[in-house]
């Protein structure tokens, strides 16, 4: 689902390039914010909500793929119904 995304995209943060080309298992909550077009703040308040789960193992919390492609699916609206 993220595979579509994160093709041919770099970004530009305060703590320098990121390169949203590789493949990776879990991104930043700046990272995340970029490939679902949400801002920083607006992923944090997901997290404190709830609606989305981070790894706090390391100095950075991050947010695995995985998390992010079920957030995706569990918050899509079908048009159909």
């Amino acid at each position: 689902m993220l595979d579509n995304l994160t093709k041919e995209k770099k970004a530009v943060t305060t703590t320098g390039t990121v390169n949203l080309n590789v493949e990776r298992l879990a991104y930043t909550m700046n990272e995340a914010g970029l490939l679902l077009g949400y801002s920083y703040l607006s992923i944090w308040r997901l997290v404190k909500r709830g609606k989305l789960k981070t790894c706090g193992g390391l100095r950075k919390r991050l947010i695995a793929k995985a998390e992010l492609e079920r957030f995706l699916r569990e918050t899509t609206i079908s048009l159909a119904e």
